[in-house]
């Protein structure tokens, strides 16, 4: 019974501490992102507060850059909402999927991403088991970020091919690319 007793308190010293660890984490990750969010709400409000309604050169830059950070705090709440999703376990939605139909739709939505010379490189023949919301949203992930990283008319390309039994998928630009 001693043994047993010493084992509990020992299980729930480990409980209490694991617990401490992810109130901690929890605490870390909420105040990273309220910093996050009130940033880009500190630039829209200082704008508008210096904001002459009568230079109309002055209200559409204004305006671009309040676009801007609107379009950055959708961005990190929607990572937000992908990251709560993430642990259920109906995140990935795996069925069979033509993979040529997959690149072709997913190069025609992100063709309306920005003016740049798009290009279809290849389009991979095969079906395969894969998520195809989750693969789309991350190509398109990948254009949108080419997009903002290249200039008007610059060559963006998309595609897929099967080699030596694997799938590729990519999108190519002539931006800086990702960092690895």
């Amino acid at each position: 019974q001693k043994r047993d007793l010493s084992a509990a308190l020992a299980s729930a010293r480990e409980a209490r501490l694991h617990a401490e660890q992810a109130s901690r984490a929890k605490s870390d990750f909420l105040s990273l992102v309220s910093h996050e969010l009130r940033t880009p709400l500190t630039v829209l409000r200082g704008h508008l507060e210096l904001l002459e309604s009568d230079n109309p050169r002055e209200v559409d830059e204004t305006k671009d850059l309040l676009l801007d950070e609107v379009d950055r705090m959708s961005q990190l709440v929607g990572d937000l909402i992908l990251l709560a999703k993430s642990n259920r376990p109906d995140f990935l939605r795996v069925t069979a999927v033509d993979v040529d139909e997959l690149t072709r739709t997913a190069f025609a939505k992100a063709s309306a991403l920005g003016e740049r010379s798009w290009h279809l490189d290849e389009s991979a023949k095969v079906t395969v088991r894969l998520d195809r919301q989750r693969l789309t949203q991350a190509i398109l992930q990948l254009a949108d970020n080419a997009v903002k990283h290249t200039d008007v008319g610059a060559e963006i390309g998309i595609g897929s091919s099967v080699r030596r039994g694997v799938i590729e998928l990519w999108v190519r630009d002539t931006g800086p690319g990702v960092p690895m």
